[in-house]
Protein backbone atom coordinates (compact mmCIF):
# COMPACT_ATOMS: atom_id res chain seq x y z
CA UNK A 1 0.00 0.00 0.00
CA UNK A 2 1.20 3.51 -0.81
CA UNK A 3 2.11 5.69 2.20
CA UNK A 4 -0.81 7.70 3.62
CA UNK A 5 -0.87 11.26 2.42
CA UNK A 6 0.40 10.51 -1.09
CA UNK A 7 -1.58 11.21 -4.26
CA UNK A 8 -2.76 7.58 -4.44
CA UNK A 9 -3.60 7.19 -0.75
CA UNK A 10 -5.25 10.39 0.34
CA UNK A 11 -5.96 11.39 3.92
CA UNK A 12 -9.10 13.34 4.80
CA UNK A 13 -9.86 16.16 4.02
CA UNK A 14 -7.79 15.87 0.82
CA UNK A 15 -10.14 15.65 -2.20
CA UNK A 16 -10.32 12.60 -4.43
CA UNK A 17 -12.07 12.53 -7.81
CA UNK A 18 -11.72 10.64 -11.10
CA UNK A 19 -9.24 8.15 -9.68
CA UNK A 20 -10.35 5.37 -11.99
CA UNK A 21 -10.89 7.40 -15.16
CA UNK A 22 -7.97 9.88 -14.96
CA UNK A 23 -5.59 9.05 -12.10
CA UNK A 24 -5.15 5.32 -12.64
CA UNK A 25 -4.28 5.57 -16.37
CA UNK A 26 -1.56 8.13 -15.68
CA UNK A 27 0.01 5.86 -13.06
CA UNK A 28 -0.03 2.99 -15.56
CA UNK A 29 1.60 5.21 -18.21
CA UNK A 30 4.36 6.13 -15.76
CA UNK A 31 5.01 2.44 -15.05
CA UNK A 32 5.04 1.66 -18.78
CA UNK A 33 7.55 4.43 -19.39
CA UNK A 34 9.86 2.99 -16.74
CA UNK A 35 9.50 -0.58 -18.03
CA UNK A 36 10.28 0.57 -21.59
CA UNK A 37 13.89 1.10 -20.55
CA UNK A 38 14.21 -2.48 -19.32
CA UNK A 39 12.00 -4.50 -21.69
CA UNK A 40 11.41 -2.30 -24.76
CA UNK A 41 10.22 -5.18 -26.91
CA UNK A 42 7.27 -5.81 -24.58
CA UNK A 43 6.07 -2.27 -23.89
CA UNK A 44 3.80 -0.02 -25.95
CA UNK A 45 3.83 3.76 -26.02
CA UNK A 46 1.34 5.68 -23.90
CA UNK A 47 -2.37 5.37 -24.60
CA UNK A 48 -5.09 8.03 -24.51
CA UNK A 49 -5.01 8.33 -20.74
CA UNK A 50 -8.34 10.09 -20.27
CA UNK A 51 -11.96 8.97 -20.35
CA UNK A 52 -13.12 12.36 -21.73
CA UNK A 53 -15.77 12.61 -19.01
CA UNK A 54 -18.61 14.79 -20.34
CA UNK A 55 -21.79 15.24 -18.31
CA UNK A 56 -24.97 16.61 -19.86
CA UNK A 57 -28.27 17.32 -18.16
CA UNK A 58 -31.46 19.34 -18.06
CA UNK A 59 -35.18 19.05 -18.63
CA UNK A 60 -36.23 17.10 -21.70
CA UNK A 61 -38.50 19.30 -23.88
CA UNK A 62 -40.67 16.34 -24.95
CA UNK A 63 -41.35 14.84 -21.52
CA UNK A 64 -40.79 17.67 -19.07
CA UNK A 65 -38.67 15.29 -16.99
CA UNK A 66 -35.11 15.71 -15.78
CA UNK A 67 -32.41 13.74 -17.59
CA UNK A 68 -28.67 13.21 -17.21
CA UNK A 69 -26.11 11.62 -19.48
CA UNK A 70 -22.56 10.68 -18.47
CA UNK A 71 -20.55 10.24 -21.66
CA UNK A 72 -17.13 8.63 -21.99
CA UNK A 73 -15.09 8.55 -25.19
CA UNK A 74 -12.17 6.30 -26.08
CA UNK A 75 -8.77 7.36 -27.33
CA UNK A 76 -6.05 5.40 -29.10
CA UNK A 77 -3.80 2.72 -27.66
CA UNK A 78 -0.08 3.31 -28.03
CA UNK A 79 1.73 1.49 -30.82
CA UNK A 80 4.20 -1.26 -29.98
CA UNK A 81 7.03 -2.98 -31.77
CA UNK A 82 5.70 -4.50 -35.01
CA UNK A 83 2.12 -3.30 -34.52
CA UNK A 84 -0.05 -0.18 -34.65
CA UNK A 85 -2.20 0.69 -31.66
CA UNK A 86 -5.95 0.08 -31.70
CA UNK A 87 -8.12 3.11 -32.42
CA UNK A 88 -10.82 4.68 -30.23
CA UNK A 89 -10.85 1.72 -27.84
CA UNK A 90 -9.20 2.87 -24.67
CA UNK A 91 -11.73 4.50 -22.34
CA UNK A 92 -9.11 4.87 -19.62
CA UNK A 93 -8.94 1.11 -19.07
CA UNK A 94 -12.72 0.85 -18.71
CA UNK A 95 -12.89 -2.53 -20.41
CA UNK A 96 -16.65 -2.92 -19.89
CA UNK A 97 -17.59 0.49 -21.33
CA UNK A 98 -19.03 0.77 -24.83
CA UNK A 99 -20.08 3.79 -26.88
CA UNK A 100 -23.80 4.54 -26.84
CA UNK A 101 -25.32 4.03 -30.31
CA UNK A 102 -26.28 7.35 -31.88
CA UNK A 103 -29.90 6.30 -32.46
CA UNK A 104 -30.37 5.52 -28.75
CA UNK A 105 -28.52 8.67 -27.69
CA UNK A 106 -30.69 10.94 -29.84
CA UNK A 107 -33.94 9.24 -28.84
CA UNK A 108 -33.26 9.80 -25.13
CA UNK A 109 -31.55 13.19 -25.01
CA UNK A 110 -32.19 16.55 -26.72
CA UNK A 111 -28.92 16.59 -28.63
CA UNK A 112 -28.23 15.77 -32.26
CA UNK A 113 -25.01 14.09 -33.39
CA UNK A 114 -23.53 15.99 -36.33
CA UNK A 115 -20.34 13.96 -36.64
CA UNK A 116 -18.65 10.93 -35.08
CA UNK A 117 -15.43 9.72 -36.71
CA UNK A 118 -11.79 8.82 -36.18
CA UNK A 119 -9.47 11.85 -36.04
CA UNK A 120 -7.06 11.95 -38.95
CA UNK A 121 -3.37 12.24 -37.92
CA UNK A 122 -4.13 11.84 -34.20
CA UNK A 123 -2.11 8.63 -33.81
CA UNK A 124 1.35 10.15 -34.30
CA UNK A 125 3.61 9.92 -37.35
CA UNK A 126 5.63 6.80 -36.69
CA UNK A 127 6.80 3.43 -37.96
CA UNK A 128 4.26 1.78 -35.67
CA UNK A 129 1.60 4.38 -35.21
CA UNK A 130 -0.56 4.86 -32.16
CA UNK A 131 -4.30 4.34 -32.47
CA UNK A 132 -6.54 7.20 -33.57
CA UNK A 133 -8.74 9.22 -31.27
CA UNK A 134 -12.22 10.35 -32.23
CA UNK A 135 -13.96 13.56 -33.26
CA UNK A 136 -17.54 13.87 -31.99
CA UNK A 137 -19.82 16.87 -32.53
CA UNK A 138 -23.25 17.55 -30.96
CA UNK A 139 -25.91 20.21 -31.43
CA UNK A 140 -28.25 21.26 -28.61
CA UNK A 141 -31.92 20.84 -29.59
CA UNK A 142 -33.55 22.03 -26.34
CA UNK A 143 -33.76 25.48 -24.76
CA UNK A 144 -30.91 24.77 -22.35
CA UNK A 145 -28.39 22.05 -21.46
CA UNK A 146 -26.05 22.05 -18.46
CA UNK A 147 -22.56 20.71 -19.24
CA UNK A 148 -19.65 19.66 -17.02
CA UNK A 149 -16.36 18.07 -18.08
CA UNK A 150 -13.28 16.33 -16.74
CA UNK A 151 -10.55 15.68 -19.34
CA UNK A 152 -6.79 15.12 -19.23
CA UNK A 153 -3.99 15.33 -21.81
CA UNK A 154 -5.37 18.42 -23.48
CA UNK A 155 -1.99 20.21 -23.64
CA UNK A 156 0.48 17.39 -24.20
CA UNK A 157 -0.58 14.20 -25.97
CA UNK A 158 0.38 10.65 -24.92
CA UNK A 159 4.13 10.12 -25.20
CA UNK A 160 5.81 8.10 -27.93
CA UNK A 161 8.85 5.86 -27.48
CA UNK A 162 12.16 5.31 -29.25
CA UNK A 163 11.97 8.43 -31.37
CA UNK A 164 8.25 8.21 -32.01
CA UNK A 165 6.03 11.28 -31.85
CA UNK A 166 3.35 11.89 -29.25
CA UNK A 167 -0.28 11.29 -30.04
CA UNK A 168 -2.53 14.29 -30.55
CA UNK A 169 -3.89 15.88 -27.36
CA UNK A 170 -7.62 15.93 -26.73
CA UNK A 171 -10.01 18.80 -26.27
CA UNK A 172 -13.56 19.98 -25.67
CA UNK A 173 -14.85 23.05 -27.48
CA UNK A 174 -18.06 25.05 -27.81
CA UNK A 175 -19.53 26.93 -30.76
CA UNK A 176 -22.36 29.29 -30.00
CA UNK A 177 -25.38 29.38 -32.33
CA UNK A 178 -24.62 31.88 -35.08
CA UNK A 179 -20.82 31.69 -34.57
CA UNK A 180 -18.50 30.26 -37.21
CA UNK A 181 -15.80 28.68 -35.05
CA UNK A 182 -15.31 26.51 -31.97
CA UNK A 183 -13.56 27.94 -28.92
CA UNK A 184 -12.47 26.61 -25.54
CA UNK A 185 -14.69 27.37 -22.57
CA UNK A 186 -11.86 29.51 -21.19
CA UNK A 187 -12.05 31.72 -24.27
CA UNK A 188 -15.84 31.67 -24.46
CA UNK A 189 -16.95 31.69 -20.82
CA UNK A 190 -13.87 32.56 -18.76
CA UNK A 191 -13.58 29.25 -16.86
CA UNK A 192 -10.37 28.51 -14.97
CA UNK A 193 -9.59 25.41 -17.06
CA UNK A 194 -10.36 24.28 -20.62
CA UNK A 195 -10.58 20.67 -19.49
CA UNK A 196 -12.28 20.76 -16.08
CA UNK A 197 -15.41 22.81 -15.55
CA UNK A 198 -18.90 22.46 -14.11
CA UNK A 199 -22.40 23.71 -14.84
CA UNK A 200 -21.91 25.79 -17.95
CA UNK A 201 -25.19 26.52 -19.72
CA UNK A 202 -25.61 25.97 -23.45
CA UNK A 203 -28.62 27.11 -25.47
CA UNK A 204 -30.54 25.79 -28.45
CA UNK A 205 -28.33 25.64 -31.54
CA UNK A 206 -25.03 25.66 -29.60
CA UNK A 207 -22.54 22.94 -30.52
CA UNK A 208 -20.09 20.82 -28.53
CA UNK A 209 -16.96 19.33 -30.11
CA UNK A 210 -15.02 16.55 -28.38
CA UNK A 211 -11.55 15.38 -29.44
CA UNK A 212 -10.12 12.29 -27.76
CA UNK A 213 -6.41 11.52 -27.71
CA UNK A 214 -4.18 9.19 -29.76
CA UNK A 215 -0.76 7.53 -29.22
CA UNK A 216 2.59 7.02 -30.97
CA UNK A 217 5.69 4.80 -31.38
CA UNK A 218 8.71 4.26 -33.60
CA UNK A 219 11.02 6.16 -35.92
CA UNK A 220 9.39 8.74 -38.17
CA UNK A 221 11.26 8.05 -41.37
CA UNK A 222 10.60 4.31 -41.34
CA UNK A 223 6.86 4.33 -42.07
CA UNK A 224 6.34 2.26 -45.21
CA UNK A 225 5.18 4.11 -48.32
CA UNK A 226 2.42 1.61 -49.01
CA UNK A 227 1.03 1.94 -45.49
CA UNK A 228 1.04 5.72 -45.79
CA UNK A 229 -0.80 5.52 -49.09
CA UNK A 230 -3.53 3.33 -47.62
CA UNK A 231 -3.90 5.71 -44.68
CA UNK A 232 -4.20 8.67 -47.04
CA UNK A 233 -6.81 6.96 -49.22
CA UNK A 234 -8.82 5.88 -46.17
CA UNK A 235 -8.75 9.40 -44.71
CA UNK A 236 -6.68 8.50 -41.63
CA UNK A 237 -3.70 10.55 -42.82
CA UNK A 238 -4.28 14.04 -44.22
CA UNK A 239 -2.19 16.02 -46.69
CA UNK A 240 -0.78 17.92 -43.70
CA UNK A 241 -0.04 14.62 -41.99
CA UNK A 242 1.96 13.45 -44.99
CA UNK A 243 4.25 16.43 -44.57
CA UNK A 244 5.11 15.15 -41.10
CA UNK A 245 6.49 12.04 -42.77
CA UNK A 246 8.50 14.14 -45.22
CA UNK A 247 6.18 13.22 -48.09
CA UNK A 248 3.95 15.51 -50.10
CA UNK A 249 0.49 14.84 -51.43
CA UNK A 250 2.14 13.27 -54.52
CA UNK A 251 2.32 9.98 -52.60
CA UNK A 252 0.74 8.23 -55.58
Amino acid sequence: MAPPGTAVNLVFPAPSVAGNTEGQPRIISAIQGALAKAIPERVAAAEGGTACNLLLGGVHPDTGEFYTHYQLDGGGWGGGQQRDGNSAECIAHGSTIRATPIAIFESRFPLRTLGYALRADSGGADTWRGGFGIRREFKVTSDEVTVSALFERMTNGPYGLWGGSAGAPGGVYVRRAGDTEFRTVVELLGTMSPSKFVNIRLKRGDRILVHSTGGGYGALEERAEGVLKRGFVDGFVSAEGLKAYGRGSNIY
